[in-house]
């Protein structure tokens, strides 16, 4: 029995790419599908589970469903809900087995007596020590919301030397290698809401080793980066200035920069986020063995008293 059949909201999703990559390397089997193969694809009448990945530009949702209606009705489906907090949840023919959802808080549980977790972007070490850091300070990013407007407006204002400040008009317009080196030139990097509030960058900047600079994030994120490990702003910016200071003054952003990469390593790389999903689709299967186990015994009490 194979293990994973994976589909993919949409194949420019990398980070969910990265989850069936790292599966794979942990000796899992994954069936892939996105746009590019969904309806030439081989399917195997086997799988433990339905990998599904939702997000805004999924195009296939209708061949998806129709499939799980005809071929896989018996086969639980975890969905990986990769959306901003303000989109709606996929629904298929029948209830998730259990809800990754990346935009997780008491407002986006949606689906009634189904598990969720919290699944944030998930990125790879991307640290390079063979470059310099010669920016003091970065963002580069796409004006998604009015939050962003104001971001890069008050960036403007405030730019000194030493900083790369840059707007992108689409989120790929920079080749991802070379965004990737633009983190690891900088000493310290900004993450500020886009769409949704668990932006990539925000993961991106500990991964290259570089102080992370950023509002604090109101998600239920399991293990969050703390205050030895990222320094945090107020969510109107007010004292962003005094918190850039606060970071090159003394070079405090290396020991952050340390503590923050060491944070992810351990908790949040690809590897680690794995063994959680991992590790949450046996809590979610016990879950679910417990509730059948109070059916029966509650159907059992109701026999017994109908004697």
């Amino acid at each position: 029995m194979n293990n994973f059949l994976a589909f993919h909201g949409y194949s420019s999703n990398f980070n969910f790419k990265i989850l069936c990559d790292t599966l794979i390397d942990f000796g899992y089997t994954v069936d892939r599908v996105d746009e590019t193969n969904i309806a030439d694809f081989t399917y195997s009448d086997n799988y433990r589970y339905l990998l599904m990945c939702w997000h805004s530009e999924n195009t296939h949702y209708r061949f998806i469903n129709n499939l799980v209606k005809s071929k896989y009705r018996s086969i639980p489906i975890v969905l990986y809900d990769d959306t901003d907090w303000n989109h709606k949840t996929m629904k298929f023919a029948q209830k998730p087995f259990m809800v990754f959802k990346r935009e997780l808080n008491d407002k986006t549980r949606k689906i009634h007596r189904v598990p969720y977790y919290q699944m944030s972007k998930i990125v790879r070490d991307n640290y390079r020590p063979e470059i310099e850091k010669i920016y003091d300070v970065s963002f580069v990013g796409t004006i998604t919301s009015g939050s962003r407007v104001a971001l890069f407006e008050k960036l403007r204002r405030i730019k000194r030397e030493n900083w790369f400040i840059h707007e992108t008009k689409h989120a790929y317009d920079m080749p991802y290698d070379e965004y990737i080196k633009i983190i690891n030139r900088s000493k310290i990097g900004i993450s500020y809401f886009g769409n949704g509030y668990d932006t990539i960058r925000y993961w991106e900047i500990v991964g290259c080793k570089t102080a992370l600079l950023s509002p604090k994030v109101p998600l239920d994120i399991p293990d969050d980066l703390t205050e030895e490990e990222a320094v945090f702003f107020r969510e109107d910016m007010s004292d962003l200035e005094e918190k850039i200071d606060y970071l090159l003054e003394e070079d405090r952003w290396v020991a952050f920069a340390e503590n923050g990469y060491q944070a992810f390593i351990a908790r949040h790389s690809n590897t680690m986020r794995t063994k959680y999903f991992l590790a949450k689709i046996d809590e979610a299967t016990e879950y679910h063995r417990q509730r059948q186990e109070s059916k029966k015994g509650l159907i059992n009490t109701i026999r017994q008293w109908l004697k």
